[in-house]
């Protein structure tokens, strides 16, 4: 049984909407192979907001992007991206561009240069609606437009006839979200946010972020390095490392008591724990360590770490935990 069914199962009570198994990509390229995503597995359910987190480079946008099925020519991808009832990676473009938008939408983390600079924000929403037969005609299409526009603040009607560059940064990341919601999607999911963002915007973009969620219903795919945006708005964590998926938990359980001795470094980063930075450097994703990818910068490192590790569900009665839905891949458990 994979990490996802069991996941699956041991939250029956949930349906899931997207069912990640196995997926592995990687990148042929001059410097050699790069190994992006390796073996990730996990299950995004109804209503709920499950974050992707790790440093920079340990290759969460790339699973954002296997879901969209936008990777480049050079990835070679392995696994199951299961979405009703069907595997997303076995689908050609004119399928797959079905689901885009419609079902899962995505936030790309620089609205300013994921939005057309020479067309306006109401026809860039528009259009969406056009292509995919939400409306009527171009007119129905830009009130529809309007009012999702609205409902995140960018109601005044002459904003709809401005351009990319007239807006904020903020707004053009509002401008995003709406774009997002415009299709009532199943699923959005929402790359790195807050990255590059000052702190004022960043928290703008926070609120933003939870307004989408009241307002869609849609499961939330996070990608993200930003704890405080987590722990805001996140139900679940999925801790990410080097191309691995290291811990999966609900957000305040993870947060209180992290298990894998990387989540408790990286945790330990933030500016209310101390600012502990993580000793060594993050490894090669070319070369990238045997046994457990942390273990060359674990203090709790022992000889068995030199052999890969897999994903063990920990009980409830195991730790403090309130629940048995977390899965760690470490040999301490």
């Amino acid at each position: 049984m994979s990490v996802s069914q069991s996941l699956i199962q041991s939250q029956t009570q949930k349906v899931p909407l997207l069912n990640v198994s196995g997926l592995s990509v990687q990148f042929e390229t001059q410097l050699g192979r790069v190994r992006a995503a390796d073996d990730v597995s996990f299950v995004l359910f109804e209503n709920e907001t499950l974050a992707l987190v790790g440093e920079t480079g340990c290759g969460k946008s790339v699973v954002a992007s296997a879901v969209m099925n936008l990777l480049p020519q050079n990835a070679a991808v392995n696994g199951n991206i299961e979405f009703e009832g069907r595997n997303l990676l076995d689908l050609g473009e004119e399928e797959m561009a079905k689901v885009r938008g419609a079902k899962i939408a995505i936030i790309f983390q620089n609205p300013s240069l994921s939005l057309n600079p020479v067309i306006t924000i109401g026809d860039q929403i528009a259009e969406m609606l056009q292509v995919h037969g939400k409306a009527a005609g171009r007119s129905q299409s830009i009130e529809k437009a309007a009012g999702v526009l609205q409902r995140l603040g960018l109601g005044e009607r002459g904003q709809l006839g401005m351009y990319p560059f007239q807006f904020s940064g903020g707004m053009n990341q509002r401008v995003m979200i709406a774009s997002a919601l415009v299709l009532s999607p199943k699923i959005i999911i929402a790359d790195e946010p807050t990255k590059g963002l000052d702190s004022a915007t960043a928290a703008g973009t926070v609120r933003e972020m939870e307004k989408m969620k009241d307002l869609s219903g849609a499961a939330l795919l996070l990608i993200t390095h930003d704890p405080a945006l987590v722990q805001r708005i996140a139900d679940r964590v999925a801790v990410m490392y080097c191309g691995e998926i290291l811990e999966i938990g609900p957000c305040p359980e993870v947060f209180h008591e992290p298990l894998h001795p990387y989540t408790r470094a990286l945790l330990n980063c933030l500016p209310e724990r101390g600012m502990h930075p993580i000793p060594g450097v993050s490894p090669s994703m070319t070369n990238p360590p045997k046994g457990c990818k942390f273990h060359p910068r674990c203090p709790k490192r022992r000889a068995k770490c030199s052999q890969s590790p897999f994903m063990k569900q920990i009980k409830a009665n195991d730790t403090e935990t309130k629940s048995n839905e977390r899965w760690i891949k470490c040999w301490l458990y």
